[in-house]
């Protein structure tokens, strides 16, 4: 017993981490099997995707189309999805599974960067508030490409901040490596390219090394684009004007009431709650500690830590670049300052209730019992707000499961092909073909099953009861009509917008060499 509380002793910070990320664990598979779920249709086509590339032995050069204009993401999103169909091709649960694993990295990276940036017990609690944090709960349950957006932002901050402590110039090309990662996943990821040039503001590091070390992240981010340029290339670039179409242009385009008291007093206590807080009056406050803290650290410019300060600037000019974005802000579109709302908020309530005491002993204990009151606060609102909220999925796996076995004892000896009626129920019924194909059940001249089919469409069809996808055979003599059925099977959703890829069909009538004549000419 001696021997396990000395080893306990010798080992506490890493036993105390260990038991964050059980805690973790815990909340986000409580309820697992009736938690996750597929509703929508990006995530079954994602999946989809990412298991016929598996199968052909493709690698993808483009991701899911943006829902901000005629571009596509980088493919990364694919080749980080694809893993989770290699390893654990049994269950389709499989990438939902590997998507809370990648929440608990988030977990552990953000420990990390908060031990070199102010130490052991400030990196315990940053841990706490992450694993009790809504939004990287809730992520943990949604399989699209923005949820990913915080791990890699995490891990930029990080390589930064072991750039400046370390300085080595391995992690300025990690550094470059990971904010391009982010962009590819989303072009949110855009903002963090301020990161780059602030490596020449590290005033710590010989100047030579500075440059050098900006080369590199440079040379880091320009790997992480190069499948999608390839292929851009073939476009004639299409893509990437059109991205500049939207970020000149675009956003500009729709009226999106926008000010500082919408943006203080609105947007940013929203972002705050949905990320710590959980309710508005609570993330007010925290938000209101975070930018006087802010403030301090300017103040008291270049007598705290380089690495706090310069993170201060980056978050200040994110800041500030949001208020000036001119298009529709949704919380999948600004996900990149989660890490920053999370370490800073943790960084204001740690010198708030734990480092003023410090400094001044004659403060009463109740201080210290306040904050401690505060902190139970923000985890237990932060809990309370998603009580309701998890992921409340179009279509379980129980249900899925039940479909697919009533349709194998009515077909014991066939394979299947499904198509849905007027895209009415598109989600459903591309989880139902990707079980079928998943199972080795989905073949071109198989039966044709359609789904969705109410009273309007059913005259001469044989109406099978299972669930509720409103299922019907559709017989081989029967043409289809692609006005009324969407053919939904596997490899038809792959080469809809993989092997769309291949045909070089992108077009962008942006001219960056006219909208400059005409910018100047203004």
């Amino acid at each position: 017993m001696k021997k396990i509380i000395k080893s306990f002793n010798s080992h506490w910070y890493f036993f105390t981490i260990i038991l964050i990320i059980i805690i973790a664990g815990i909340i986000r598979f409580y309820s697992f099997n009736t938690s996750w779920g597929i509703g929508g249709t990006d995530t079954p086509r994602d999946i989809m995707i990412s298991s016929i590339a598996l199968h052909r032995h493709e690698l993808p050069l483009i991701g899911p189309f943006s829902s901000a204009g005629p571009f596509v993401t980088g493919p990364l999103y694919f080749w980080i999805l694809m893993p989770a169909m290699l390893f654990l091709p049994f269950s389709l649960s499989a990438p939902f599974i590997y998507f809370i694993m990648l929440s608990l990295l988030f977990i552990l990276i953000m420990i990390l960067l908060g031990k070199y940036l102010v130490g052991e017990m400030f990196s315990l609690l940053l841990g706490i508030i992450v694993t009790f944090s809504p939004e990287s709960i809730l992520s943990s349950y949604t399989l699209n490409n923005p949820n990913l957006v915080p791990l890699f932002t995490a891990l930029s901050l990080l390589f930064f901040v072991m750039l400046i402590y370390k300085q080595k110039w391995l992690y300025a090309l990690l550094m470059g490596l990971s904010v391009g990662i982010t962009i590819s996943l989303h072009y949110q990821g855009l903002n963090l390219l301020i990161m780059i040039p602030l490596i020449l503001a590290i005033y710590n590091i010989k100047l030579l090394n500075r440059l050098f070390s900006f080369l590199l992240s440079i040379i880091g981010l320009i790997i992480t684009f190069i499948p999608i340029m390839i292929w851009d290339s073939q476009q004639g670039f299409a893509n990437i004007r059109n991205v500049l179409d939207y970020f000149l242009i675009g956003q500009y385009r729709m009226y999106v009431p926008n000010s500082w008291k919408i943006f203080l007093l609105n947007f940013m206590p929203d972002q705050w709650a949905k990320v710590i807080g959980g309710f508005y009056i609570i993330s007010l406050v925290l938000m209101i500690f975070t930018l006087f803290y802010i403030s301090y650290l300017f103040i008291k410019f270049k007598k705290q830590k380089l690495e706090l300060e310069l993170l201060a600037i980056i978050f200040v000019i994110l800041i500030v670049v949001n208020r000036f974005y001119h298009g529709l802000r949704q919380e999948s579109y600004v996900l990149y300052f989660s890490p920053f709302i999370l370490l800073f908020s943790t960084l204001a309530i740690y010198y708030l209730f734990i480092t003023i005491r410090n400094k001044f002993k004659n403060i009463p204990y109740i201080f210290n019992i306040l904050g401690g009151v505060f902190i139970l606060l923000v985890l237990g609102s932060g809990l309370l707000s998603i009580e309701n909220s998890f992921i409340k999925p179009q279509y379980q796996m129980s249900n899925l499961n039940n479909s697919v076995n009533k349709l194998t004892s009515l077909y014991p000896h066939d394979k299947f092909l499904v198509f849905d009626y007027k895209n009415m129920q598109n989600g459903k019924s591309m989880l139902l073909s990707l079980e079928l194909y998943r199972r080795g059940l989905e073949a071109p001249q198989g039966v044709r099953i359609g789904t969705s089919c109410d009273a309007s469409c059913a005259v001469g069809y044989r109406k099978l009861n299972i669930s509720d996808l409103n299922l019907v055979e559709i017989p081989k003599i029967v043409k289809i009509s692609q006005i009324d059925w969407v053919n939904d099977n596997a490899d038809n959703n792959y080469d809809l917008l993989i092997g769309w890829s291949k045909k070089h069909l992108l077009k962008s009538s942006f001219d960056l060499s006219q909208y400059l004549k005409m910018s100047g000419a203004k």
